[in-house]
């Protein structure tokens, strides 16, 4: 049996199983995962509005771009730093949700704590 077959427009792999028992899995399934980020307004910006974000549990950020005003907004660090290790978050165009809205954005800038490592603060740049 071949180790590679073409069905269609998807390509599929036939992996054995430590059973014996093969698998299949499509890529065009897995290919294509949009990130979508819950996001807040921040209504203070600058440092003290900085940290008290962070202090709630939330990354600051800033979106710029496409002829608006910049938005300061925040995410919770949790779903920031899911999207961040999916490997997606960092050049990949991704859909910010805020009442009901949502804008495409690619990730700018992210600013990580020295010692931590955590993410400290981002830019997300809008795509029209």
């Amino acid at each position: 049996m071949d180790a590679l077959k073409r069905v269609s427009t998807a390509t599929l792999f036939v992996r054995p199983t430590p059973r014996g028992h093969s698998a299949a899995v499509s890529f065009e399934s897995m290919a294509m995962a949009e990130i979508v980020l819950n996001v807040e307004l921040r209504e203070r910006t600058g440092t003290g509005g900085a940290r008290e974000t962070r202090r709630a549990g939330h990354v600051p950020g800033v979106v710029y771009g496409g002829g608006a005003e910049p938005l300061a907004i925040s995410v919770k660090s949790n779903e920031f730093r899911k999207a961040l290790l999916s490997g997606k978050l960092a050049g990949q165009q991704v859909t910010l949700s805020h009442g009901g809205k949502t804008q495409k954005v690619v990730a700018k800038e992210i600013q990580f704590h020295p010692v931590s490592d955590e993410p400290v603060h981002f830019d997300l740049l809008r795509v029209s």
